[in-house]
């Protein structure tokens, strides 16, 4: 059995932080290709550039939802301030599949994902929507 995450990349050009000192111990770093920021808007209400993902983390799949076989999808808005960094006090779970331990799961990684503001000369905080899709391959 294989878990896959799906959570695909922003094609933009950024640096690319391997293994930061941020990420907490039991997550790990992986490549940006698994995070995707699906749209982006300033506090306005604007729509703007999405950010690039500078460092990505996995959730944890959920040790009784694996066992169970169950996937499921979380759609998650936070607010990325001017530094790159989600304010996790913002998250919120617009659209979700699977329960509330998907969306645990989600919110407890998202802090440790970082951004490339977007923009250059004008970094500002901005809201970002991210899907993490969870899924059993055999």
């Amino acid at each position: 059995m294989h878990v896959r995450f799906l959570i695909a990349a922003a094609l933009i050009s950024a640096p690319i932080a391997c293994v930061p000192p941020s990420v907490s111990p039991g997550y790990r770093a992986v490549s940006t290709k698994y995070c995707k920021v699906t749209h982006a808007w300033d506090l306005s209400g604007n729509v703007t550039t999405t950010p690039a993902v500078k460092t990505c983390v996995t959730p944890h799949y959920p040790p009784e939802l694996l066992a169970a076989g169950q996937a499921g999808e979380v759609v998650v808005h936070v607010v990325v301030d001017s530094a790159g960094v989600p304010d996790s006090k913002t998250i919120r779970v617009v659209r979700s599949t699977g329960g509330a331990a998907f969306e645990r799961a989600v919110i407890d990684a998202l802090q440790y994902v970082r951004f490339v503001p977007a923009g250059a000369g004008e970094s500002r905080p901005i809201v970002v929507e991210m899907p993490t899709t969870f899924t059993i391959t055999h």
